[in-house]
């Protein structure tokens, strides 16, 4: 029952973060990732868990109020404008990337665009053959090429097996597994008392930065960047910098 119990939060977790996520709600976002600063360091998880203390850092220590009213107003974007649809920045910048390097690193042309150029310039046709040549010039194996392309019905089969395997949809008086689920949230934390934050904060505070506030009154815009009737209202992001 502990181990289901476990399972059934992190479902809930997830759930509610990609439903927060599509409202444009960031205020339940941040909830859930509160707990999963925690919950990742006891899932084996600690790059990422590293990532949400360096967030933690960025308000607790080194932004101003208006930096993080900024961040906080624009972590999530709706390209479409539609209701419930909106998406983390980061995501959206990731599929950017994505299609800038099908439409624009094809083997049937090189870069038609300085700017793209400049700023993929690890995509740059040149660049990328030297990479690969390079390791044979010092007699080091060649890499095996691209990463496994993952299947979700992969997950789903594993699942199911699972399920089946241990009779978990078919009721059972006196069930008990012989493994139990730890509790993330509760290992993760003590994981951090007992040291890991103090090393994560002695490292990141060493330099001692000090953030300069931009005055009593800067012309922050609340929504840089705004969509209305699915048109871009750009003004509001130029006169926002312009009077800023």
């Amino acid at each position: 029952m502990v181990t289901l119990c476990n399972f059934m939060r992190m479902t809930f977790w997830y759930l509610e973060i990609c439903s927060a996520a599509a409202e444009g709600d960031i205020g339940r976002v941040f909830e859930v990732i509160k707990l999963l600063r925690f919950s990742l360091w006891a899932s084996g998880s600690a790059n990422h868990g590293n990532e949400l203390l360096e967030l933690a850092c960025n308000f607790l220590y080194e932004w101003s109020d208006d930096l993080i009213f900024s961040v906080l107003e624009n972590y999530l974007v709706n390209p479409s404008g539609r209701p419930g649809h909106h998406l983390e920045l980061d995501l959206l910048q990731e599929h950017y990337n994505f299609w800038i390097k099908v439409l624009f690193n094809s083997k049937s042309h090189d870069f038609d665009s300085h700017h793209l150029s400049e700023a993929v310039g690890l995509n740059i046709s040149g660049i990328s053959q030297y990479r690969e040549r390079f390791p044979g010039l010092f007699g080091l194996k060649k890499n095996g090429g691209k990463h496994r392309d993952t299947k979700v019905h992969d997950d789903i089969n594993k699942l199911g097996d699972h399920f089946r395997a241990e009779h978990i949809l078919v009721w059972e008086a006196g069930r008990n597994q012989a493994y139990q689920v730890p509790n993330e949230f509760s290992a993760g934390m003590t994981k951090l008392r007992q040291g890991t934050l103090k090393t994560f904060l002695d490292r990141t505070m060493a330099g001692e930065a000090m953030v300069e506030t931009a005055g009593d009154n800067p012309e922050v815009p609340a929504c840089p960047v705004t969509m209305v009737d699915g048109v871009t209202a750009i003004d509001n992001f130029i006169t926002g910098f312009a009077s800023g």
